[in-house]
This record gives C-alpha cells, sequence and structure tokens, in this order.
C-alpha cells in the first residue's frame, strides 16, 4: 500500500504548536485528515484533544472522546495493530503505516492508516498523531481479493468439469469395447441389433469430442476472455490442438490430467510440448508453463 507521511508544517513547527494555546481548537481543526493528540497519565495514554474530523469519523461527541484510551476507537480486528504502535512510540517516539479500522459510534468499520510522534511537554509525555481515510483503498483491494477467489473458484469448476466429461468418456469408451466384443460372439440377431444400436449411441458421445471442447471453449473463454485470442495475435501458427493443449496449461492441469484429456501417454505429451516449445520460439531454459501463464 502507499506509503503516508504526516503533516510536513506540522513537524517542523512542533515547538511553535505546542505553545500556541497547546494545540488550539482553530489550529487542528485546520489539519488535514483526523487529528489526535494523547497525553499518558499513570503509564497510560488517554484523549487529550482532537479535531473536528476525528469527532465526524468516530461519530462521537468531544466529551465522549476525551480521556479514552487509543483502542476505544477501533475495532476489535484493529486493536493489535493499534497495541503495536503505542508500543513503538514509548520505545522509539513515532511509528508509521499502522493500518487499523475505526469503530464508529454506529457501528460501521472505516479503514485508515495511522502515525504518531512522542514528545514531552513541561515535563509530561504526550504522543500526537494523524489518520487518513484508505477505505476506498481496502475496498478496491478486498474487490481484488474476492475476484480472484471467484477467479480460482470458476476454474476449479472447469477442470473439475474437464476431467469428469473425460472420466465419463473413458467410461463409456470401456462399455464401448466390450459391446464389440459381445458382438463378435453373438449369435442371435435380435441381440446382435440391440448390441449394435447401443455401440453406436456409445460411440457418438465418447471421446473428448468437438462438442466437448466447444462447450469447455465457451467456459474457459468465460474465464480467461482474451486468451485464445492473445496467443493467436503473438502467435498466429499453432495448430487448434495446440491452442487445447495451452488452455489446458492455463487451468494448471498437471501432466496427467493433460494425459488424460488429451487422451495421449506421457510420451506423447513431452512430444507435443518439445514441438510446441520449438514454435513458440521458446529456448530450453524457459518453461512452457511460465510462458503460456502471461497470456
Amino acid at each position: 500500500m502507499a506509503q503516508f507521511i504526516m503533516n510536513e508544517q506540522l513537524i517542523k513547527n512542533l515547538d511553535l504548536f505546542v505553545n500556541q494555546e497547546f494545540f488550539s481548537k482553530k489550529l487542528i481543526d485546520n489539519i488535514p485528515g483526523v487529528f489526535y493528540v494523547y497525553k499518558e497519565y499513570k503509564g497510560v495514554f488517554r484523549l487529550f484533544t482532537c479535531n473536528k474530523q476525528h469527532l465526524n469519523v468516530t461519530g462521537y461527541s468531544a466529551e465522549e472522546s476525551f480521556n479514552k484510551l487509543p483502542l476505544f476507537f477501533v475495532a476489535e480486528n484493529s486493536k493489535q495493530s493499534i497495541i503495536n504502535g503505542v508500543s513503538k512510540i514509548k520505545t522509539q517516539n513515532y511509528v508509521k503505516e499502522v493500518y487499523a479500522n475505526f469503530l464508529t459510534k454506529s457501528g460501521k468499520e472505516v479503514s485508515y492508516v495511522f502515525e504518531g510522534y512522542g514528545f514531552n511537554y513541561k515535563g509530561e509525555s504526550y504522543f500526537m498523531g494523524v489518520g487518513s481515510d484508505i477505505s476506498a483503498l481496502a475496498q478496491a483491494y478486498k474487490d481484488l481479493s474476492n475476484e480472484r477467489l471467484e477467479r480460482e473458484r470458476k476454474e476449479k469448476e472447469l477442470l473439475t468439469l474437464t476431467l469428469k466429461d473425460k472420466q465419463k468418456e473413458d467410461v463409456l469408451a470401456s462399455i464401448s469395447k466390450k459391446l464389440d466384443d459381445l458382438k463378435q460372439n453373438a449369435k442371435d440377431q435380435v441381440v446382435l441389433k440391440t448390441i449394435s444400436k447401443l455401440s453406436e449411441e456409445i460411440n457418438s458421445t465418447f471421446l473428448f469430442s468437438e462438442d466437448n471442447w466447444h462447450k469447455f471453449e465457451l467456459l474457459f473463454n468465460n474465464l480467461h476472455k482474451s486468451f485464445y485470442e492473445t496467443l493467436l495475435d503473438s502467435h498466429p501458427n499453432i495448430t487448434k490442438s495446440e491452442q487445447d493443449y495451452c488452455a489446458l496449461i492455463k487451468l494448471k492441469m498437471n501432466t496427467e490430467q493433460i494425459c488424460n484429456t488429451l487422451n495421449i501417454s506421457k510420451e506423447g505429451l513431452k512430444k507435443k510440448k518439445y514441438r510446441l516449445k520449438t514454435k513458440l520460439g521458446l529456448d530450453k531454459s524457459k518453461r512452457l508453463e511460465t510462458y503460456i501463464n502471461k497470456f
């Protein structure tokens, strides 16, 4: 995430600010972002003053806010971050990039990044700090994370569908072979005719047919919208079979899964991979999988 820097004017003029009515209301209300000053009482920091923005964001009045601990204003999942931040202020007098969520009076969580600086005034310890609203950025990260999870879910579904169809077709192919064996020994014409009909019906559906590939491509294109187009723009000479192989690589299928789907041996896949790498202009040091995943 981006680094947020405290108001430079505030840092450069700290002594002046402290000596001018000790953070006058007019002064702190003009500081951008959420501003606060905590004072140490018997080893514990409590809110001493804050700007209008702090009150507006948290929803608490000045009377409700003053003398509260830092943890009073943050969500449960952010408390450890604040504890660590205050600890650093005590040991090194400053802390930056503390990511935490304000918990407003209404119960809403708002994402902020904070930084604080410790100082002494008339023999007493204080720390001041600012917070910058990053709720839009946090939401963007959440959306990206959800999008990634949804993509992974769809990829798993597509992988499962592909393998399931292939396994189903393998079973049908096995049944078809057994029916062919039965035909060789069948003497009854009615039985022979029935077996032949069943065999024809099965043969029209087994193997990873063009229809199945079409269904696969529709689902795959929905997930990786420009994959085939970008691949062909870069390598217009690759065959349909090689495009399908690349799609299976994009789905991160392992060697065994690809062999089963394409109905080829491991040795056959090894040769296919070598030919494809040559056609794509990849030398031995470059992995085909890494290259395909760029599309």
